[in-house]
């Protein structure tokens, strides 16, 4: 109320109004979304149609919890390994800077909330197809291909056809790197290393890691490459990749973005409400959380 008249003019409501990083730095102005209860009763009504599709589970089982605010709809199957309550801050935890708004959770005035923390270990399906996922196995191939691969050839020069050897020969692993994919004027240490678990080629209702994930942040990621010197029946010799072991996690903070097309869009206004928006107590649906997934598989012909 900048003339101070008690009342909210058109150009008082966002005109004013910035949005700045926890330094201070402008970031742009801000925007306001709402819905209708027409709008979040057709918004239920399309996620539930999510859950008639047989192919994404693991995605249908993160959607669960979403929705429910608990793993009581989670098959046992698909059920995390551990639950933890942790803090979460709006302004200065390392996924803020994904946190497109700040619903879904019972924000208080300094910005923080308590959340679920779930874990999938290493003994899970959703660990064995994160681990196998098309980015993380592109990621290993490609270390291999400028990292691995010079060495290799150097080590096989000399050695027999049929020799089998793993590499690294003289550490423990490989440390496999990722794109960092934070916002340009995202401090260093809140950046990590991140990948994106989107595939503009799949359909969302196809891609169940890339529906379960979203957009994860790598927190580690080794391999070791086990590799052969073979001979094909043309008498052209090659090295090939005949085995894998990768080790590292994932983690991401399952919440929805309004600006997504489709069943993220329908999926952040469940996350907002309706009403007066508001986390009031008792609010059950909408629930946003973080997850991790943690991998330690071995992986045959891994780029085959």
């Amino acid at each position: 109320d900048i003339d101070a008249d008690s009342s909210l003019d058109t150009s008082e409501i966002l005109g004013q109004l910035v949005v700045t990083t926890a330094a201070g730095q402008a970031i742009g102005p801000p925007m306001v979304k709402g819905a209708s209860t027409v709008k979040y009763a057709d918004a239920v009504d399309y996620i539930d149609n999510a859950f008639l599709d047989p192919f994404i589970a693991h995605s249908k089982a993160l959607l669960h919890i979403f929705l429910d605010g608990d793993t009581s709809s989670v098959s046992a199957s698909k059920q995390p390994t551990q639950t933890n309550t942790v803090n979460f801050n709006c302004y200065s935890d390392p996924f803020c800077v994904w946190l497109t708004h700040n619903a879904g959770a019972p924000f208080n005035a300094a910005g923080t909330a308590q959340i679920q923390y779930y874990t999938w270990g290493t003994n899970t399906s959703l660990a064995d197809k994160t681990c196998r996922y098309y980015q993380m196995i592109n990621a290993a191939q490609s270390h291999y291909q400028t990292n691995v691969l010079p060495i290799a050839n150097a080590f096989f020069a000399t050695n027999p056809v049929n020799t089998i050897a793993t590499f690294p020969l003289c550490g423990p692993v490989y440390d496999v790197p990722h794109s960092n994919e934070s916002p340009a004027w995202v401090d260093a240490y809140l950046s990590g290393v991140t990948v994106n678990f989107d595939d503009p080629g799949l359909a969302w209702y196809f891609d169940d890691i890339g529906g379960t994930i979203g957009r994860g942040r790598i927190l580690s990621h080794s391999a070791t490459y086990t590799i052969e010197k073979k001979q094909n029946i043309w008498g052209v010799v090659y090295l090939k990749v005949i085995h894998a072991h990768f080790a590292g996690a994932v983690e991401d903070l399952y919440d929805f973005n309004a600006e997504d097309q489709g069943a993220g869009g329908h999926a952040a206004i469940i996350q907002r409400g309706h009403g007066n928006g508001g986390y009031e107590p008792g609010r059950s649906s909408g629930i946003i959380f973080q997850d991790r997934i943690e991998f330690d598989q071995d992986v045959n012909d891994p780029f085959e």
